[in-house]
């Protein structure tokens, strides 16, 4: 298989489709999403889309993700900032 750059994989794909159907832009600037799980549950948007789509993501707690191939969170995290103009 040929090196892609990240912005040319499929996990880059189906994540902003993931970040299109499941989040929306508030007119708040104080409103975020959680990026870090809460001591008795799970809230990030990382961890929902790694429940879904495990072959797309490197999540270090699940033993089904897709390892090599898929969006460690800091990648899958630069993908919301950019929808939303976020820094």
């Amino acid at each position: 298989m040929p090196n892609q750059a990240v912005e040319d994989t499929r996990a880059v794909q189906v994540a902003r489709a993931f970040f299109q159907a499941a989040t929306k832009l508030s007119e708040d600037n104080e409103d975020i999403l959680p990026q870090e799980d809460g001591e008795d549950r799970k809230l990030s948007v990382f961890h929902l889309f790694s429940e879904v789509f495990p072959e797309y993501a490197q999540d270090k707690e699940r033993m089904t993700s897709s390892g090599k191939h898929g969006l460690l969170r800091l990648q899958f995290n630069k993908i919301g900032y950019e929808r939303y103009g976020k820094e």
